[in-house]
């Protein structure tokens, strides 16, 4: 053993001394075979029968080509360490370093149905944690030659292993490029989800849209590739994310393609209806009610001023109180068990109801309006986009608390502008995107009445 290999195994020993599931395993012979890996991570029958079983059986020539056809090469042995933590495992033969990253058996779970997008029509698979089984499903899925898969890491102290999906003929190059470039100068410290891979990278960062599309379809990642567009998928998430983005991608479900066009232009608009009421009704409500109350009928204004009557405070801390309870009933459904949590919190929504109308808390067209907000809110397909409606409709209140119906149309004007304001170099949020359509430019020749052409 050389001095060089010598330094190797030192610092292998160290770091399997420092780690209780790392094992070391060598056999002194001519040459010497010293084989180590984390068993934790590792398939212990692989590690039996394609390294240990084999340098018994074949002889020495035999056994180096063995090991060389199911051996990758590494760049650095300084991170031999690194490799081990990864799944791999490292032999020192004859001199030389092999990894083999064939060893590799993390534990995933089945695929499974959709947790988050569910879908009626549609397929039903959804990702898992294991990177193999979700490149299953896409390849499965997204049937093409020229479909691109490049492979990259992030993270400055655990190295995830990620991939970037593109169509080499839809997809812009140029995008592409630039993405992978900044992917590798990103500088994220741990990303666990894949939604920190286009958080960290050297970009202008929106303030209240998200920049990407989060999704555990495989089928939504499919309609995206043949778009033109990009899916990214890290080794630890269940979810990939979807880049560029126009804003109609939030509001769009899977099951929409599935059906007729009548049904689903249908459901778009009902969705975008129900955007615009979870973002206006709570701001509305306080504007008309303590600025502008000529604007509705004269029986609404009373029916709204007699429910109001006895109330000892404003109604935008009526309207904040509800709203904020709301919120904390939507976080309890998703903290407490499963078991409880659907009656838990449907009892406690109707008691709070009830209990605050009868105190002479809130109003009862209070209570439907914030009931009607809840409602639409999880209308909303995309959960990221679903969580930005949650904060602005808060944003929409403060300015009709302060403003009234001018405040509120301030409101909507400064935040449409700011749509037009987020772009990715040449696509923004209200651009429609879409794969590249090479369209014939040239005119046919006119016929004339009688066939002949002119």
């Amino acid at each position: 053993m050389n001095e060089q290999i010598q330094l190797i195994a030192s610092s292998l020993d160290t770091f399997v001394e420092n780690n209780a599931d790392a094992r070391k395993e060598q056999i002194t012979g001519e040459p010497e075979f010293i084989l180590y890996y984390i068993s934790t991570i590792t398939d212990s029958a692989f590690i039996d029968d394609q390294l240990k079983a084999p340098f018994f059986r074949y002889s020495g020539i035999q056994f180096e080509q063995h090991i060389n056809s199911i051996s990758q090469t590494i760049g650095k042995t300084d991170d031999l360490p690194a490799v081990l933590c990864k799944g791999s495992a490292v032999i020192l033969y004859n001199n030389q370093v092999y990894t083999i990253e064939k060893a590799l058996k993390y534990k995933t779970r089945n695929v499974d149905t959709p947790q988050v997008e569910a879908s009626i029509v549609g397929p039903l698979e959804a990702f898992v944690e294991s990177m193999a089984v979700n490149m299953n499903l896409i390849r499965k899925h997204y049937q093409s030659p020229t479909l691109r898969i490049v492979k990259f890491e992030i993270g400055t102290i655990s190295r995830i292993t990620g991939y970037m999906l593109y169509d080499s003929e839809l997809a812009d190059q140029a995008f592409v490029d630039r993405e992978l470039a900044q992917i590798k100068n990103q500088n994220a410290r741990n990303a666990q989800a894949v939604s920190k891979v286009q958080q960290y990278l050297p970009k202008k960062r929106p303030l209240l849209f998200p920049r990407s599309v989060v999704t555990e379809r495989p089928d939504r990642v499919s309609e995206a590739l043949s778009k033109g567009k990009s899916a990214y998928l890290i080794e630890t998430t269940p979810f990939a994310s979807l880049a560029p983005i126009n804003f109609h991608d939030f509001m769009a479900s899977m099951d929409d393609s599935y059906m007729l066009p009548v049904y689903s232009y249908f459901l778009i608009a009902l969705r975008y209806f129900a955007l615009f009421a979870t973002v206006i009704l709570p701001g509305a409500y306080v504007a008309f009610t303590a600025f502008n109350p000529e604007v509705f009928r004269v029986q609404l204004a009373l029916s709204i001023a007699g429910s109001r009557a006895g109330l000892p405070y404003p109604a935008f801390l009526e309207v904040g109180f509800m709203m904020i309870m709301t919120e904390l009933l939507v976080e309890a459904s998703l903290r407490v068990p499963k078991t409880i949590g659907p009656a838990a919190t449907t009892v406690g929504g109707l008691i709070l109801g009830e209990a605050a109308s009868q105190a002479n808390l809130v109003s009862d067209i209070m209570i439907i309006v914030v009931a009607a907000v809840a409602i639409a809110n999880f209308v909303i397909p995309i959960n990221t986009m679903s969580l930005t409606v949650r904060v602005l409709k808060y944003v929409l209140l403060f300015l009709g608390t302060i403003a009234g119906f001018f405040g509120l149309t301030i409101g909507i004007v400064l935040l449409i502008s700011y749509l037009f304001t987020m772009h990715d170099a040449k696509y923004s949020m209200v651009q429609s995107y879409t794969a590249p359509v090479k369209f014939n430019t040239q005119r046919s020749p006119k016929r004339s009445a009688g066939g002949r052409q002119t």
